[in-house]
């Protein structure tokens, strides 16, 4: 391996390291590393890609990923996978990337019990994603028995460390009751943690619970606050609630127009009910001008999706 000091030059190999921390501190959090990676590649994919021809480890994790995830080159999971793994000799992070290549056969053949491997070797250097896959292998049966207990600890130790994936499973965990006892308050912790952290999974869950007359008197504002927190994130599921909200007047006056847009926004990422929905819409001409061949597209778009009314629906319409 070349001496990457002779290698790269003191600004390049500080610039490096700086895009490597930056890069690092949105992995451990389990924050978006493809979006963050394909803003910052804009400009320093070529750097990256001579720091890991220099041998450099943060230069081929960084240039590994982009190949891993197709930004600014062709997809190469082969070539990643190879570079993860020279990498993982000194970078806990590609001790992780090349256990996610082993367990999804990215690059290499699919080999679970070499997944295991890498990641508990990650563990032993606190390392929150593989503390968090590490859980998943327990939860999933994958390479050991299943175990929701060992898995729980898991998510609770990849939590305690900050990754935000981790506090959302393991308050989904305590919700269901899922082999483990259920805990409402610490559950909302986790969820609430996981919501201001920004996953938009975690902020779906904690508007539906504000909604839920099981759990507890429903707080309509509480709801649309995180609902809309997920919608800003892309969730159609939390689209499709906010329209619902609208519709029925869910503490609010009923407006079915904004009900229809948000079941709309909900429909074009793909959310089957919402679809449905927006269909039946344009054929009854309800808010919307009547139009058989929306409808028949919607309604399509929800029987594609295995939507039983959709397909009832489709049969029924006769486009001219």
């Amino acid at each position: 391996m070349p001496d990457t000091m002779t290698s790269l030059s003191e600004h390049q190999e500080l610039a490096l390291q700086a895009d490597y921390k930056e890069y690092a501190r949105v992995l451990r959090r389990g924050g978006d590393v493809p979006a963050h990676l394909e803003l910052v590649a804009e400009t320093r994919f070529r750097a990256w890609k001579v720091a890991a021809n220099c041998g450099h480890p943060c230069g081929q994790v960084l240039y590994g990923e982009c190949l891993s995830e197709g930004i600014h080159a062709r997809r190469d999971t082969d070539t990643a996978a190879d570079i993860f793994e020279e990498a993982a000799a000194e970078l806990v992070d590609a001790m992780w990337l090349i256990g996610e290549c082993y367990l999804d056969g990215a690059g290499v053949e699919r080999d679970r019990k070499m997944a295991l491997a890498w990641y508990a070797k990650a563990v032993e250097m606190d390392h929150p994603p593989s503390e968090y896959s590490l859980g998943l292998m327990h939860y999933e049966g994958h390479a050991v028995k299943p175990n929701a207990m060992e898995a729980a600890e898991w998510f609770l130790r990849s939590a305690n460390h900050g990754y935000i994936p981790a506090m959302y499973k393991l308050g989904k965990m305590l919700i269901a009751g899922d082999e483990v006892k259920h805990d409402y308050e610490f559950a909302i912790q986790c969820y609430t943690k996981a919501a201001e952290g920004g996953f938009a999974k975690a902020q779906y869950a904690l508007g539906m619970w504000h909604r839920d007359p099981l759990l507890g008197t429903p707080n309509d504002r509480e709801a649309m606050r995180w609902l809309k927190e997920a919608a800003r994130m892309g969730n159609a599921d939390a689209m499709f609630q906010i329209g619902c909200m609208h519709w029925n007047g869910a503490g609010m006056a009923i407006d079915e127009l904004t009900g229809a847009n948000w079941y709309a926004q909900a429909a074009k990422q793909g959310h089957a009910e919402a679809a449905y929905r927006v269909g039946i819409l344009f054929r009854d001409g309800k808010v919307v001008r009547k139009n058989l061949l929306e409808a028949h597209k919607w309604l399509e778009v929800a029987s594609s999706k295995g939507h039983k009314d959709a397909k009832r629906a489709l049969r029924e319409i006769i486009v001219t």
